[in-house]
């Protein structure tokens, strides 16, 4: 009983291993999205008050003029 016990464990871990190693891959991956997401977000942002900031500049300059 022990031993048939003993030889499921050996068959059955290599693919828990796969399975675990799949999981924290997939974590991961899911942390470089995310990661991935808050930089574009950012930029976006900083892309659009960089736009506000021109258009401010366009401003001063019509005013100036």
């Amino acid at each position: 009983m022990a031993q048939d016990y003993q030889q499921l464990v050996v068959k059955s871990e290599p693919s828990f291993i796969a399975l675990s190693n799949q999981n924290v891959n997939q974590f991961t991956l899911q942390q470089q999205l995310a990661t991935i997401h808050i930089v574009i977000s950012i930029f976006r942002v900083a892309m659009m008050n960089r736009i506000f900031v021109i258009q401010g500049m366009g401003k001063y300059v019509t005013f100036a003029d």
